[in-house]
């Protein structure tokens, strides 16, 4: 049963995660994965904008695909990062899913506010230096027009769930992905090209593995605020990431029956 828990609450003993392996699970993928792989058809997401729940089965599948499209169509692996850009909107699963197959590919995923001005993502990007520009839905046009600017050969790629989908976001016989790529050409600064991209979809029943992350690989990448100079990128490793994860849920006392609201920016 589902429960609602009051925040209010100014401190608590932090206890052991609900992990399988609170000892040693200090990756998001192994993370990740002992949380969904239990229970499947436990519901991982819900969309109140639109009503729409995924499973844990369905959302660990987007991921796997997404992280298997960013090694073989883009070469995104170990070292990269990626910069994700999208809004809090009723597709706001797409960041979802592309935060963690961003992680789960070895790169570190670089969330950015998608309400910077075309200049700030010049800024933003030339500083994070990413071998690839993830665009949701809702990320606004500057944000491929401050790519294609740049003198860095940065290639940026949309996507979004596409229709026909089932309830669970998983549809049968379709992509759950409409991917797009686009490269900056030289002499053509001002204008981003794109071209059709086929997702990478997995051979029926097979799930190749992919090199697991260790905890000293970044994977997050955040900017300050600025406010005393120019923002500065902070990484934050696999191991801090998990860390933290720990204590909120230890803080809270949370658990598989416990629904988690969601008001912050996800790129916060």
């Amino acid at each position: 049963m589902l429960r609602a828990r009051s925040l209010g609450v100014a401190s608590r003993i932090v206890k052991p995660c609900h992990c399988k392996r609170p000892d040693i699970v200090s990756k998001m993928c192994e993370t990740f994965a002992d949380v969904l792989l239990g229970t499947p058809e436990a519901p991982a997401l819900y969309i109140g904008a639109t009503g729409r729940t995924f499973s844990r089965g369905a959302l660990q599948s987007l991921v796997s695909e997404f992280a298997h499209t960013l090694e073989h169509s883009f070469g995104v692996g170990p070292g990269d990062v990626v910069a994700l850009i999208d809004l809090n909107t009723a597709s706001w699963v797409e960041f979802v899913v592309a935060y963690l197959g961003i992680t789960c590919a070895r790169a570190s995923a670089a969330p950015l506010n998608p309400a910077l001005t075309e200049s700030e993502y010049q800024s933003s990007l030339e500083d994070l230096k990413p071998s690839l520009v993830v665009l949701g839905a809702g990320a606004k046009v500057s944000a491929a027009s401050a790519a294609a600017a740049l003198s860095l050969k940065l290639r940026v790629m949309q996507f979004s769930l596409v229709g026909g989908a089932g309830g669970d976001g998983v549809g049968s016989s379709i992509s759950p992905f409409a991917f797009q790529r686009a490269f900056r050409l030289e002499g053509a600064a001002q204008s981003v090209e794109f071209e059709a991209l086929p997702a990478f979809t997995l051979p029926s029943g097979a799930q190749p593995a992919l090199p697991p992350p260790l905890p000293s690989d970044p994977a997050l990448l955040l900017h300050t605020s600025g406010t005393t100079g120019r923002p500065k990128g902070v990484p934050l490793t696999h191991s801090n990431v998990c860390a933290s994860l720990r204590n909120i849920a230890g803080t809270y006392d949370l658990g598989s029956g416990d629904v988690s609201l969601l008001v912050m920016p996800l790129f916060h």
